[in-house]
């Protein structure tokens, strides 16, 4: 049966990346193109600690909201393009050289064990049509993969509420601007929820790339990196309101929804909507939930979907990739 995947950030977690409540709780200047970023990566740790020393439970989404729509009284002179910014420098494990952002991408191998070992397993068990993912990292890309071999090859996913057919330019070399053109597969849609690392709106035109290079530009002319935060359905941009809608449609049609990492925080208005009404069209369904606290999110979907949905609470990763744990 159809089957969705829905990642959080307890997903990348596992493979190192911070959580979305500790992007900016770091004493470390993340990775920076030159001086300048540098220095404003150092006043958005400032501002951050400002505004969370007088919003003791406020959260990282939180405080970029606030920032994205322009309320300055809450951002102490960050601007959302140098907080994003250092928000994305802290969502990729970059290997070293100066050109590494333009080699590290959706064509790259993924290193992780617990990841390495997650694909194979789920995918053995279950149809895996589409993946709905609010994390801004490529991960998930990078695990849909025929094999995991050191060689860079096309993930076997495409981006869901984009043009079907979809191709990206894989950057040989930097310096001739050699690449080559690869096609995505067609195997799985892949929904980025709030935008991702690799896309960008650059002047005139909103591009996917391979790799990560919108995210450490020195200067943004040439375009920046295309995320929002969590807000209402009803103010998502228009680039992203496709992904939203076919989204949508994909967890309508899917019997089972195993979600990984994700804890369905209250804040997120938008998304417990998006998934309480495509739980309603969707017959039959059951939801597993892979979470070290799995017990007690069990609540929170409940309220959402109908009384009838079977939802079953699984450990975290890696501990749920034990056969004795599922019963398919």
């Amino acid at each position: 049966m159809n089957a969705t995947l829905i990642l959080g950030a307890g997903f990348s977690h596992i493979a190192g990346l911070p959580l979305t409540k500790d992007l900016f709780n770091t004493p470390d200047i993340p990775r920076a193109k030159s001086k300048d970023v540098v220095e404003r990566f150092k006043q958005v740790q400032f501002a951050w600690s400002k505004w969370k020393q007088e919003n003791s439970s406020g959260t990282a989404e939180e405080w970029l909201r606030l920032i994205y729509e322009k309320k300055l009284f809450a951002s102490y002179g960050a601007t959302w393009e140098d907080a994003l910014d250092f928000a994305m420098a802290r969502l990729v494990n970059l290997p070293p050289g100066k050109n590494a952002p333009y080699y590290h991408g959706i064509t790259t191998s993924v290193q992780d064990e617990t990841h390495r070992h997650f694909w194979p397993f789920i995918r053995e068990r279950f149809e895996i049509k589409s993946v709905v993912t609010m994390n801004y990292d490529i991960l998930a890309e990078q695990g849909l993969k025929k094999s995991y071999s050191k060689h860079r090859q096309a993930p076997l996913c495409f981006y869901g509420g984009f043009p079907y057919t979809q191709t990206v330019r894989m950057m040989k070399d930097v310096v001739t601007r050699k690449h080559e053109k690869v096609p995505l597969g067609h195997e799985v849609a892949i929904y980025k929820m709030h935008g991702s690392i690799n896309w960008a709106n650059e002047p005139h035109s909103f591009k996917i790339h391979d790799d990560v290079r919108a995210a450490f530009r020195s200067t943004r002319e040439p375009g920046s990196v295309a995320i929002i935060p969590p807000m209402p359905e009803e103010e998502i941009p228009e680039w992203l309101t496709k992904v939203w809608e076919y989204a949508k449609s994909a967890l309508a049609d899917s019997y089972i929804w195993i979600v990984c990492g994700y804890s369905l925080p209250q804040y997120d208005i938008a998304l417990k909507n998006l998934f309480k009404e495509a739980a309603r069209k969707t017959r039959g369904l059951e939801i597993y939930i892979l979470d070290p606290v799995s017990e007690s999110l069990k609540s929170r979907w409940e309220a959402l979907v109908p009384s009838e949905t079977k939802i079953y609470a699984l450990p975290g990763l890696p501990e749920c990739l034990e056969t004795r744990y599922w019963n398919v």
